[in-house]
């Protein structure tokens, strides 16, 4: 399996009123439809995996939703099987978690570009370096 595009359709943030006190933030991502558009991608057929992220602050601060769509290329048996599988709103698992970490990698660096913008909290934790000798340095003390 190749993933052979990724783009937004929707990209919406709305802020409230301004950070204060406790908040609490929600991710939530679905996929919403998986269609076989009758492309191809070289010699591969594709499935289109539509799906929407949503990050909601309780209390309502703001609310920011992405929808899109992730095109993946396989052999025409396999995308057969995805599509076949979604009639059941079935997706196979290794599949469906490799579908929602690309989601994820791509919507995440868009939100906190958007949470920036708008001067609210992100929705993750942002790495922190703290003082102190790194292991490379104990290393060669020794």
């Amino acid at each position: 399996m190749v993933f052979a595009g990724f783009g937004f359709k929707k990209v919406s943030v709305e802020k409230f009123e301004s950070p204060k006190g406790k908040l609490n933030v929600d991710i939530k991502i679905d996929i919403t439809n998986i269609t076989n558009p009758e492309f191809k991608f070289g010699d591969k057929e594709t499935a289109i995996f539509e799906f929407s992220f949503k990050i909601i602050y309780t209390p309502k601060i703001a609310e920011l939703e992405l929808t899109g769509s992730l095109a993946v290329a396989d052999e025409s048996k396999a995308i057969k099987k995805i599509i076949d599988d979604w009639k059941d709103k079935k997706i196979e698992e290794t599949l469906r978690l490799s579908i929602i970490n690309t989601i994820m990698s791509k919507c995440n660096v868009k939100a906190l570009s958007l949470e920036e913008d708008l001067g609210l909290p992100f929705h993750i934790p942002m790495p922190k370096v703290k003082a102190g000798k790194s292991e490379k340095a104990e290393k060669k003390a020794k």
